[in-house]
């Protein structure tokens, strides 16, 4: 080809080249600003993906509209990867699923511009190339190329039929093939790179629309009795008895305990009596009135943790949002239900309930009844205390924990039948820079028992744990004046630790990746059961369900959980998380399964791996196959 003609025919394809040059471009600097890896092991979906915007511009017979249509295309990308940027630095590196689009409300509501992540080498590199598309306008020779009529040539003709057979052998392999099939666990154990750099953003955000990973995957109906063991206690303590389980917004040890060494930037300047003074009630549960686990893990965002505190397992790679259709038979609701048939089962939360689209899988975890702030303002007339706050994105209002308990007491706990009552709390929610002006009281009270300058953020937050602290006053009195507390097992943990904006780290004085960081308050309270009768040496979120399983009486079958009980003396104790790629073992604290040790530690190590990707495979195996059935 002589010079003349490579110049043409880079003349003519101008658009083209500059398109897919400046696409690919932006997709593997994004790759490497969230991997720090400038690769991508599988750019197939990729590849097909920019193939079919290809094929479209040349299908568009005016030249000026072909270009302007390859720049605004451009801008999508680089727009889109900027959005899942964002996602993955704020949701704690977690690549983007489908069902994020069902958390938009909540997302916005403590997102503030000075929590995104914008790096601005990869804006002004999507700006120049955006406008490099307009440069051409201007160039005299390509000008009067532009408005030249644009005959369809050899190279559109090949261009057509490549993308066209690549189509359609594409979507076969997404839509039918198995992403539980083709998930290896062992890429955990081995610490393979994850789907960004398989797939790379752009082609991780396909797959997950096509539904390459929800493939299901039909068992035989005796699959589960093949991987059974039944587990039946030895300590039967709660047997009878109601049970409340409470998952804390964001609940901290810093918030209610001084500890200059574990939390330098917390609350300083306090004595006993002052802290006993402002946090009552945790103050007489941790020292001696309920059984208490410090070292208690959990990672997850809340519809994860909340799921797993009430099912005790999660599907590997979906969330509860994809199985609202399966019967959670194993989940603590509905096994307590099984074994209590007079007893009832109930879901509260000071909240509406489409966010997380709560409303469309809380049911099916087996409650009876649900509530979230709609349904329990159509049940009275109340005036419910209100938190009120407005950020840069958004304006909300909501009921405070102590007035949700105090008006819905004698529902949530009824004294004419057994119950089990599960509450989420709202209060202590972020953003914490903002004037919490209902609990003024509580932070003139907070600051005259300190002459250290606190942060605003430490004082919105401990203000917030006072109103949860009255909360369990009212409930322990509601329990107690009604001749209920002797038959109640209370058990309540936090749902994640402060991590917007960075106030855990702040006041640890630790990084993200630090233990410290996920270690949060677990209280179990029954006047018949003894701490000794618990090892909780390290206990996670999944620890609960089998542990109240025992306390109940409730045989269950053992692999259907991803922990063993607290009251196991071998127990297997994992935090495991798919969106943050997160381990916790008796071992240590892990990123995919990495760590030095011993020969021996090794060994015992992948002992415990193994048991772990037993039942997470069973786990998940249940999930797809339930799906397919029903």
């Amino acid at each position: 080809m002589s010079k003349n003609k490579f110049f043409l025919f880079i003349l003519k394809h101008i658009h083209e080249i500059l398109f897919v040059l400046f696409a690919l471009l932006l997709e593997y600097f994004s790759v490497l600003l969230m991997t720090k890896k400038f690769y991508i092991i599988n750019p197939i979906p990729l590849f097909i993906f920019l193939g079919v915007l290809l094929l479209i511009g040349l299908i568009i017979k005016n030249k000026t509209a072909e270009l302007i249509y390859f720049a605004v295309m451009l801008m999508v990308i680089g727009v889109g990867n900027i959005a899942l940027q964002n996602g993955f630095f704020l949701q704690g590196e977690a690549v983007f699923k489908i069902e994020q689009l069902t958390f938009m409300d909540d997302g916005l509501g403590i997102v503030s511009p000075s929590s995104l992540y914008l790096n601005w080498f990869y804006i002004i590199m999507l700006f120049v190339f955006s406008l490099s598309f307009v440069a051409v306008l201007f160039i005299k020779k390509v000008k009067d190329f532009l408005y030249t009529p644009k005959p369809y040539t050899k190279t559109h003709l090949i261009l057509g039929i490549c993308t066209t057979i690549m189509l359609p052998s594409f979507l076969p392999l997404m839509l039918v093939s198995s992403g539980y099939q083709k998930y290896d666990y062992q890429e955990y154990r081995k610490g393979y790179e994850n789907s960004l750099n398989k797939y790379g953003v752009l082609g991780n955000f396909l797959l997950e629309v096509v539904g390459q990973n929800n493939k299901p995957i039909k068992l035989s109906s005796d699959y589960l009795n093949e991987h059974k063991t039944i587990v039946t206690s030895n300590n039967t303590t709660s047997v009878d008895k109601n049970l409340i389980v409470i998952l804390v917004e964001t609940f901290e040890w810093w918030g209610f305990i001084q500890d200059s060494e574990k939390f330098p930037n917390g609350l300083q300047g306090f004595s006993q009596n002052d802290l006993e003074s402002l946090f009552p009630n945790l103050y007489r549960l941790y020292n001696g009135q309920a059984i208490v686990g410090e070292n208690h893990y959990v990672k997850d965002k809340t519809n994860e943790t909340e799921g797993e505190i009430i099912l005790g397992s999660i599907p590997f790679k979906n969330n509860f949002n994809d199985f609202n259709d399966v019967d959670y038979y194993f989940g603590l609701p509905k096994m307590f239900k099984e074994k209590y048939p007079e007893a009832i089962t109930q879901y509260f939360h000071n909240n509406k309930l489409k966010m997380y689209d709560r409303f469309s899988y809380i049911s099916s975890f087996g409650f009876e009844k649900v509530y979230g702030e709609d349904e329990i303002l159509a049940l009275d007339n109340y005036n419910y205390d209100r938190l009120e706050y407005q950020t840069a994105t958004i304006a909300e209002s909501m009921i405070t924990d102590s007035s949700f308990i105090l008006n819905n007491k004698e529902i949530m706990f009824p004294l004419d039948k057994q119950f089990f009552t599960f509450w989420l709390t709202l209060t202590m929610h972020s953003p914490y820079d903002f004037e919490r002006a209902i609990f003024a009281d509580n932070k003139a009270e907070l600051l005259s028992k300190t002459n250290v300058n606190l942060s605003n953020e430490v004082i919105n937050y401990c203000i917030s744990v006072m109103d949860f602290d009255k909360s369990l006053g009212i409930i322990f009195d509601y329990l107690q004046e009604n001749n209920l507390l002797e038959t109640t097992t209370i058990v309540f943990q936090g749902d994640h630790n402060a991590y917007m904006g960075a106030l855990s780290n702040t006041v640890k004085n630790v990084t993200n990746d630090n233990a410290e960081n996920n270690r949060l308050p677990l209280f179990i309270y029954d006047k018949d059961l003894q701490s000794d009768d618990l090892d909780l040496s390290i206990s996670s979120t999944y620890s609960l369900v089998p542990t109240l399983l025992e306390l109940f009486d409730i045989p269950y079958i053992k692999e259907m959980y991803i922990n063993d009980s607290l009251f196991r003396e071998d127990k297997i104790v994992y935090l495991y998380s798919y969106a943050y790629s997160f381990f916790i073992d008796k071992y240590g604290l892990f990123n995919s399964l990495k760590g030095k040790m011993t020969a021996e530690e090794l060994d015992n190590r992948e002992k415990v791996i193994d048991c772990f990707v037993t039942r997470q495979g069973i786990i998940d195996n249940y999930y797809y196959y339930q799906k397919v059935k029903n």
